[in-house]
């Protein structure tokens, strides 16, 4: 079965933060320019919340919220639902399911140690599904 840790190996466990006190323009501009669809926050090295690309979107589109004077700790979700490397993707895929979450920051006691998405997630499920698909394929064959 495999865990959290097994993605975070393959894809690395660099993360890129903000703040709470850094702009929502600064942070769309780091998820544009990362092609990344969420934001862990930090403040003083402490995970305090969470802003996503559909956050902004939201609060632009439906709210008419300017991104350039609004500060990240006005849209992050605070609080943010997380996982820990050794649980599984199965466990977690349905924690993200339940929750209509698309991103998990990754905890290491207090300390961030990645984040993943569904996306991360589903490939994994799905490499695993074809391989199967393989096996049984060329059992048949035999």
């Amino acid at each position: 079965m495999t865990c959290i840790r097994d993605i975070l190996m393959e894809k690395g466990v660099e993360v890129t933060t903000v703040n709470p006190e850094q702009t929502v323009q600064e942070a769309a501009s780091i998820l544009s320019r990362l092609g990344i669809g969420a934001l862990p926050v930090l403040q003083d090295s402490a995970l305090v919340g969470i802003i996503s690309e559909r956050d902004i979107a939201y609060s632009v589109g439906v709210k008419g919220v300017r991104t350039s004077t609004r500060k990240v700790r006005e849209l992050m979700s605070g609080n943010p639902r997380t996982c820990t490397a050794e649980e599984s993707v199965e466990e977690v895929l349905e924690r993200m399911n339940q929750r209509r979450v698309r991103h998990l920051p990754v905890m290491d006691g207090d300390r961030l140690a990645g984040i993943i998405s569904i996306r991360d997630l589903v490939r994994v499920r799905l490499g695993a599904a074809l391989a199967e698909a393989d096996q049984l394929r060329e059992y048949i064959q035999n």
